[in-house]
């Protein structure tokens, strides 16, 4: 298998297990509440990282590419990642919340939004938008439109909540090309998600009640968010993205709404109308147009 064969291959299955973690999220909250979930799941996640962190390490001593953290960039990995843990704990708690009055399908379309509002609201830190990013925005709000509000002539609760999660992830985004430059992104990511986990444990320890048999029984659903999104998926990215064509790994990445939905009708049998289908059409095709030309990637599940 030639090295672009094997990077399309891992960022393939770095978007299916994006997809497939909104059902793991909605499972999950049969038995434990989402503040609780998003917090032991994002703690999770971070300890996952470590052995990446440590591993990447060790390789770049045996290469020579190793480069001490001076006290400049340690700085700037303090703040930059709790700025961006911020932002990621507001999300990841909106969208936890939001699957609680959504469907996971709704949920992994909605969140794919981000990628289309970081162009446009980017405009707030001096760039440009292009008549293309205000074409793709329009596109996706009538996608919103379809997959929420046809039937019933309101966006329901649970979707607003998503569309603001999308909002916050789109923010998250624009903090991490401000702060992230040289420094190391997976010990970015690390500080980004320890931080994350102290926010989203606040509403968990004043709004609800954890038991050791409740995380028990949500053990594997807290798992596959925490370990294999947060630390398998997130290791295939830096992968697969070191090799693939940066439109392809776009294109593969933005599968992790395609797989959402599939995941929601096979799973959770939670099958959308067919306006429904046509605004995730709609909102994936937006996504696509919107991210051919953008290097910025990031992984946000």
């Amino acid at each position: 298998m030639s090295k672009k064969a094997a990077a399309n291959l891992e960022l393939l299955l770095a978007a299916f297990i994006w997809g497939t973690t909104f059902v793991a999220q909605s499972i999950g909250m049969n038995d434990i509440g989402p503040y609780s979930f998003q917090a032991i799941r994002t703690f999770l996640g971070a300890a996952a990282i470590i052995p990446v962190i440590l591993i990447r390490r060790s390789a770049a001593k045996k290469n020579g590419t190793y480069r001490k953290m001076t006290g400049k960039d340690f700085r700037r990995l303090l703040i930059g990642g709790s700025l961006t843990g911020v932002a990621l704990g507001f999300a990841s708690m909106s969208q936890q919340v939001g699957i609680l009055y959504s469907t996971v399908g709704n949920a992994g379309f909605l969140t794919a939004m981000y990628l289309v509002l970081v162009p446009v609201l980017g405009i707030f830190i001096g760039r440009r938008a292009t008549l293309k990013n205000w074409i793709c925005v329009a596109v996706a709000a009538v996608g919103v439109y379809l997959i929420s509000a046809a039937d019933s002539a309101a966006i329901s609760k649970g979707d607003l909540l998503l569309i603001a999660c999308a909002f916050l992830f789109s923010i998250q985004i624009l903090l991490i090309d401000h702060f992230s430059g040289s420094l190391d992104p997976v010990c970015f990511c690390f500080v980004e998600m320890m931080v994350s986990g102290l926010i989203c444990s606040v509403p968990m320890l004043l709004l609800e009640t954890v038991t050791a048999e409740a995380v028990r029984a949500a053990a594997f659903p807290i798992f596959y968010a925490g370990v294999m999104s947060s630390g398998v998926a997130y290791t295939l990215q830096i992968a697969g993205q070191r090799d693939a064509e940066p439109a392809i790994a776009v294109l593969f990445m933005s599968l992790e709404s395609v797989f959402s939905l599939l995941a929601g009708i096979v799973v959770l049998h939670q099958i959308p109308t067919a306006l429904g289908f046509l605004g995730c059409i709609l909102i994936f095709a937006a996504v696509v147009a919107s991210q051919l030309d953008l290097k910025l990637i990031r992984c946000r599940s």
